[in-house]
């Protein structure tokens, strides 16, 4: 297991949020992102003075360690590393970027195209009346949320809105395709790229709802993949479920 050397000393009072969830967001410290940039690709430097923001993601966890992706300021430009507690300065999680968001962080710079702000508050209603108060974006989104810079060249192409939820179960594909229908309705005009983060891996909110277009699926070949600390695998959706079970506590 993970611990946090010092915790008063490197994260104060935030030290319970140690080890970051995949999905969040680290503010790397200037001593971390000079090491980054110097074993990482040459675009590397001048993205992490841009924003110095790793996002977690999924992948095996050294020993006192977390494994970060950095994007750079162009297209396809992404590297994984790794960091220790002492070399983050920050940690923002999902929920947080969204009301960030809905505080006012896309609104009035003309970066961001008209309308943006109003659709990160319909979210922000739609995922409260449903119950998933642990959602909130991810990718290009949270980075440009977090470090306050300009909307993502994604939006300016039209490219999908990044959502991640953490739900406290595993919906079923029906429930999925519920949730996919009324979250694409209020990302609208942008499209909706959700993915959900559940104790067997990620996976894609739209390939989970999609068994609901056919329930004979639940019983049959039909497999889903899923990304976790191993990388990718295909499960069936008996085998997604057994992943999110709860663990039975054997009584004392």
């Amino acid at each position: 297991m993970l611990t946090l050397p010092s915790p008063s000393s490197v994260w104060g009072p935030h030290h319970h949020l140690w080890p970051p969830r995949c999905h969040d967001l680290l503010q790397l410290a200037p001593a971390a992102c000079a090491r980054l940039a110097r074993s990482g690709p040459g675009w590397l430097a001048a993205a992490l003075q841009a924003r110095p923001w790793g996002l977690v993601r999924q992948g095996p966890r050294p020993a006192g360690a977390v494994p970060i992706e950095l994007q750079g300021l162009g297209p396809a430009q992404r590297h994984a590393d790794w960091v220790e507690a002492p070399q983050v300065q920050a940690c923002l999680q999902p929920a947080q970027l969204l009301q960030r968001w809905c505080a006012g962080a896309a609104r009035g710079s003309a970066a961001w195209p008209e309308g943006l702000q109003a659709t990160g508050q319909r979210l922000h209603s739609v995922l409260s009346t449903l119950g998933l108060g642990d959602a909130g974006p991810t990718g290009a989104w949270a980075l440009a949320l977090a470090s306050g810079a300009p909307c993502p060249a994604d939006a300016q192409a039209g490219r999908s809105l990044g959502l991640v939820i953490r739900p406290a179960a595993l919906p079923a594909p029906a429930e999925a395709a519920q949730w996919l229908h009324t979250l694409a309705l209020a990302a609208a005009p942008w499209p909706l790229g959700v993915t959900l983060d559940s104790p067997a891996g990620a996976l894609a909110l739209a390939e989970l709802s999609r068994l609901a277009q056919d329930l004979c699926q639940l019983h049959g070949p039909v497999r889903i993949g899923v990304r976790d600390a191993r990388g990718e695998q295909q499960l069936s959706w008996a085998e997604l479920q057994a992943r999110c079970r709860p663990t039975e506590q054997t009584p004392a």
